[in-house]
């Protein structure tokens, strides 16, 4: 095992400082080594120190004290502890962190107090290199959606192996959000050399209706593959009114308007209730007598509202008038009157 001592002083405005900053370890599965760091009292004063694990390093970091306490005349203590890698550790970097809080209060220190003296920490980190196989590719996918409702997919590579890589392609899979696919792409072909990196690059040229959707790309090389997942989505959520109608009234009475109600997306929209009760203020006279939960995707609901009117300003030349009674150009207008009142639209 080989172990790479980083001497780095880290002085923040703690009034201690901390080194080596971190250690460079090579992986090595199931073995355990000793290693240290000190904490330097640059201000030359009392101190207590707390040292804390981050989540991943708890049950791998094993402190010879959690707690350190710093005389006046003391210039700096050392901090030992054990490391025991971890099994199964996938290529690349890997950091583990101890955190160092100089305790001036009660509480202070305590990564969740808010009455710590300074929400600064001293950080003494291990990273583990675990070195990649002989073919290795790392990728990542990024969705853009172009003008023409066309839409980009960008693939990008790298190649973390310490050979080259032929034969790279890409298929990217589009599904519905009960998985079922819907469309797919392929990429074109590429080679790519160790240390290097790429893109590929597909180009959705097929319109989507409205909705949430999984792309999925399955990236193939050397008889190797990974897969990547992003979530999509086509406009906003919509529910459109169809149609609406409303039943012969005079100011001064209930109003019952009837809607039909359909949801553009393809997906179950279920805030609909909510929406509805937010609208159900007294003072608008708005009642809601056929409540619903949700509507399913691509369905048509009607829907009924009871409405006070005696709150509505229409013109003097139509106050004595049944809305049934006028003309329909003139009845729409009113209804659009009607809801802005009552915050519908």
């Amino acid at each position: 095992m080989i172990v790479f001592l980083i001497l780095i002083a880290v002085k923040p405005v703690l009034g201690i400082g901390i080194g080596p900053a971190y250690h460079e370890i090579e992986y090595e599965p199931d073995s355990v080594v000793t290693l240290s760091f000190r904490i330097v009292n640059e201000e030359q004063k009392e101190q207590s120190i707390r040292l804390y694990l981050d989540e991943d390093s708890i049950g791998l970091i094993e402190l010879e004290a959690e707690n350190v306490n710093l005389k006046e005349d003391e210039p700096e203590t050392t901090v030992k502890y054990s490391f025991k890698m971890p099994d199964n550790l996938a290529p690349g970097e890997h950091i583990y962190e101890v955190m160092i809080f100089s305790d001036d209060s009660s509480d202070a220190g305590n990564p969740n107090s808010i009455n710590m003296q300074t929400n600064i920490a001293l950080k003494h980190k291990i990273k583990v290199s675990v070195p990649y196989p002989e073919k290795h590719l790392t990728a990542e996918m990024f969705i853009k959606k172009e003008a023409n409702n066309r839409i980009n997919f960008r693939i990008a590579l790298y190649n973390t192996g310490t050979k080259d890589l032929s034969n790279i392609k890409g298929l990217i899979m589009i599904f519905d959000p009960g998985g079922n696919q819907i469309l797919s792409i392929a990429s074109n072909e590429i080679a790519l050399e160790s240390s290097d990196s790429s893109k590929l690059v597909v180009e959705l040229k097929q319109e989507l209706l409205l909705g949430s959707y999984i792309v999925k790309a399955l990236v193939s090389y050397d008889g190797e593959s990974l897969e990547l997942e992003k979530n999509l989505d086509i406009g906003d959520p919509l529910i459109e009114i169809l149609n609406l109608g409303v039943n012969s009234f005079k100011l001064g009475s209930i109003a019952k308007l009837d809607m039909i109600l359909k949801n553009r997306w393809n997906r179950d929209i279920s805030d609909i209730e909510p929406s509805m009760k937010y609208m159900m203020i007294e003072e608008t006279g708005l009642l809601n007598t056929d409540p619903r939960k949700s509507i399913c995707q691509q369905a048509q609901h009607q829907m009924s509202l009871s409405i006070g009117t005696q709150w509505i300003c229409l013109p003097e030349s139509i106050l004595q008038k049944q809305i049934s009674d006028i003309s329909e150009e003139l009845i729409r207008k009113s209804l659009i009157s009607l809801l802005r009142l009552i915050r519908l639209l």
